[in-house]
C-alpha cells in the first residue's frame, strides 16, 4: 500500500517565495512613485530570484529616471 503521509520537505508545506515577476512589478510601482530606496531594494530581491530581471529593468521606461544612478547600475550590470 502506498504511503500518502505528508512529506515535510514538500513545496506544498512551505510558504512560497514571491516570484521574481511579482517583485519586479512591485519595484516598478515604487519607481513610478519615485521611491528610490524601495524600488532598488525590491528590484534587488527580484534579481536574486532571476538574473533576467536585470536586462528587463534597464529597458523599462519606468526605471529610466534611475539609469544614471550608481546603485541601479550596480544592480543591473
Amino acid at each position: 500500500m502506498a504511503d500518502f503521509s505528508p512529506d515535510k520537505n514538500s513545496p506544498m508545506n512551505k510558504t512560497p517565495d514571491p516570484s521574481s515577476i511579482d517583485l519586479y512589478f512591485k519595484a516598478r510601482t515604487y519607481s513610478q512613485l519615485k521611491n528610490r530606496t524601495s524600488a532598488l531594494d525590491t528590484l534587488a530581491q527580484a534579481i536574486k530570484l532571476s538574473e533576467a530581471v536585470k536586462k528587463k529593468a534597464k529597458e523599462d521606461p519606468d526605471f529610466s529616471w534611475l539609469l544614471n544612478d550608481s546603485d541601479f547600475q550596480d544592480l543591473t550590470k
